[in-house]
C-alpha cells in the first residue's frame, strides 16, 4: 500500500516474519494508530528490497507489532523513488537511478494522516528512560475493503452537501431566509460574536478515574524545559482555560509535564505528556466502530452536521 500521507514507510511483524526478514536496526518511532493509541515501533529493517519490475529499491521500515498482514510504502519511500502519481491515468511514474517505471494504481477509501512535531527532550535524571528520545507521530489509517461491494467503494456521501428537493422548495419560498440553514448559523454568529470566552453552565460530572497496577507508586515528573516563545504561550493558556473551567487549581502527588507542541499551520497546542502513568495503567479495550459501517448508515443522507471543537479532550 502507498500512502502519500505517511510520513515513514511501515511493515507488520506478521508480514516480516512470512517475508522472511527480522529486525537489524533499533527504533525510536511511536505511531499513532487509528483510534488514536500510541505504538512504540519494534525495531527496523535498515534496507528491505522493494521490487518494481526490474528496479529494485532498498527501502528502511519500520516494523509494528500486529498480526495484520501490511506493508504501507510513505512519504520517505515516495521521494526516495522520485514518484509522480498521475491520478488521470491512474498510474504511479518511478523514477530511480535513471530507470523509469509506470505502476497502476488502484485507489482505495482512507484518510488523511496527521503529522506532528517531536515531542521535546526530558534532561531529568529520573526520566532517563524517554531523555534525548525523539518521539513522531505518525498515525496509520487504512481501511480493509475487500469486504465492500463496488456501489461501496463508488459512492462518496461527503460530495453530495445540499438537496436538490429543498433547493427548490426554498425558490418557490415567500421568505428567502425561511428553513435556509446557512442564513439560520450566520444570524446565531453575529448575534453571540461578541463571547469571547465559553463558560459551562453543566451539572458537576462524575470524576475520572484510571485503574491502575497494584502498588503502583504516583507519577511526579518535573516540567521539561521550555524556550520563552512557548513558556508565554503556555501562560496564556492556562490562564485562558482556567477561566473556561476546563482546568482548575489542585495539590496531590501526581504531575505530568507540559508538552507545547507546533501544528503544520505554525500554531501550537498544549498537550501533556502522560508516557509513564500510562506505563503503570491497565488498559480498558473499547472496540471503536467499523469506518464502512459509518459511512454506509450515511447512504441516503443529504444533509449532514459537523461539530468543530477548539480542542479535544
Amino acid at each position: 500500500m502507498i500512502d502519500s500521507g505517511a510520513a515513514t514507510s511501515i511493515i507488520t511483524k506478521s508480514l516480516m516474519k512470512q517475508l522472511g526478514y527480522q529486525i537489524d536496526q533499533p527504533s525510536n518511532m511511536v505511531i499513532v494508530t487509528a483510534n488514536r493509541t500510541r505504538v512504540r515501533a519494534l525495531g527496523m529493517i535498515a534496507a528491505l528490497p522493494i521490487h518494481l519490475s526490474h528496479i529494485i529499491v532498498q527501502t528502511p521500515v519500520h516494523v509494528l507489532d500486529s498480526q495484520d498482514d501490511v506493508l504501507i510504502l510513505g512519504n520517505d519511500w515516495l521521494r526516495r523513488v522520485n514518484a509522480i502519481v498521475n491520478w488521470r491515468a491512474e498510474k504511479l511514474s518511478v523514477h530511480y537511478k535513471g530507470r523509469t517505471v509506470n505502476v497502476p494504481l488502484i485507489f482505495t477509501v482512507t484518510k488523511a494522516l496527521i503529522n506532528a512535531k517531536s515531542l521535546e527532550e526530558e534532561e531529568e535524571e529520573d526520566n532517563e528512560e524517554y531523555e534525548n528520545e525523539e518521539l513522531i507521530e505518525a498515525p496509520l489509517y487504512y481501511l480493509d475493503t475487500w469486504n465492500l461491494d463496488s456501489d461501496d467503494l463508488e459512492y462518496n456521501p461527503w460530495m453530495e452537501m445540499h438537496s436538490p428537493d429543498y433547493s427548490e422548495e426554498k425558490e418557490k419560498s415567500d421568505d428567502k431566509n425561511e428553513g435556509n440553514p446557512t442564513v439560520f448559523l450566520a444570524e446565531v454568529q453575529e448575534e453571540n460574536n461578541s463571547s469571547t470566552v465559553v463558560r459551562s453552565n453543566l451539572k458537576p460530572l462524575d470524576h475520572h478515574q484510571q485503574t491502575l497496577f497494584q502498588d503502583a507508586a504516583p507519577v511526579a515528573q518535573p516540567p521539561y524545559r521550555m524556550n520563552p516563545v512557548k513558556r508565554e504561550f503556555l501562560k496564556n493558556e492556562i490562564v485562558k482555560m482556567e477561566a473556561q473551567g476546563i482546568i482548575r487549581k489542585s495539590s496531590n502527588p501526581w504531575a505530568s509535564p507540559v508538552v507545547i507542541i507546533e501544528k503544520k499551520e505554525g500554531d501550537k497546542r498544549l498537550c501533556i505528556d502522560y508516557r509513564k502513568l500510562n506505563t503503570i495503567t491497565k488498559a480498558d479495550a473499547y472496540s471503536l466502530p467499523r469506518i464502512d459501517d459509518l459511512l454506509e448508515n450515511l447512504r441516503s443522507a443529504t444533509w449532514f452536521t459537523t461539530l468543530d471543537l477548539a480542542s479535544g479532550y
